[in-house]
């Protein structure tokens, strides 16, 4: 099975210059635009479906407001309040427009006998500003538990911790900061539960874009792969969809 993985577009001036070619399955691992709006969520799902792949899969990322329901909810105005409610609601009626088009929220998706499992949740990070944040530990670990021990291809915005999951040593604010981002507990469930894994797609972190064969256990090698095209200071460089065999 052929996958192209893309992921942190963050609007169609960037995502507009990608060259997908033909494949099995497309996956965008979240951060479609800026702070999404219902509007740019639905030039996303246009090109998007337009694109040559058999199956069209993405996961939201923490900039994509719109999608979070927990977002919408949240205001410090009734005004606001009705206008985050209203655009959850027509993201919601987008993504019925848009059928071939498949948004793995905490859910599964099966095809050709390959299992694969989607969420957005990231670790928090100035979570009041931002979508599907879960506090490290206690919270965080019970939207990992939702993960079925059968996936084969899992789809989070973040990766987990010490792979691929660096930020670079000039955004430290101290020396003894850990330039490793990504999350200890989902990394302790695909070491521990996730024994059919054999592909986990991710971004979130722009400074760590490419594919590695890792061991997980003594017997178990996994493909990570972090799909971001843009670099830390958002710029589109001279990265292209990945390409990963299966």
């Amino acid at each position: 099975m052929k996958i192209v993985h893309i992921g942190d577009t963050h609007s169609a001036k960037f995502h507009s210059q990608l060259i997908i070619p033909e494949c099995d399955v497309i996956i965008h691992s979240g951060d479609i635009g800026g702070r999404t709006s219902a509007l740019e969520l639905e030039e996303f799902l246009r090109w998007f479906s337009k694109q040559p792949a058999k199956v069209k899969l993405f996961v939201p990322g923490n900039h994509d407001l719109c999608l979070d329901y927990d977002w919408s909810q949240r205001a410090d105005n009734e005004i606001n309040a009705l206008i985050r409610q209203q655009a959850y609601k027509d993201t919601q009626r987008l993504l019925e427009e848009y059928p071939e088009v498949k948004c793995l929220i905490n859910k599964d998706y099966v095809y050709s006998g390959f299992k694969f499992y989607g969420s957005p949740i990231t670790p928090s990070f100035h979570r009041a500003y931002w979508a599907f944040n879960a506090d490290r530990g206690k919270e965080i670990s019970q939207h990992w538990a939702r993960i079925p021990s059968d996936t084969h291809i899992l789809i989070t915005h973040g990766p987990g911790y010490g792979t691929l999951d660096t930020i670079p040593e000039k955004f430290k604010t101290s020396d003894t900061e850990d330039i490793h981002r990504g999350c200890k507990d989902l990394k302790k469930v695909i070491k521990d539960r996730l024994h059919n894994l054999e592909l986990h797609c991710f971004g979130h972190l722009h400074n760590s874009y490419g594919v590695i064969l890792e061991p997980v256990s003594n017997t178990r090698n996994v493909l990570f792969s972090n799909g971001s095209v843009l670099d830390e200071q958002y710029n589109l460089v001279v990265r292209q969809p990945l390409i990963i065999n299966i």
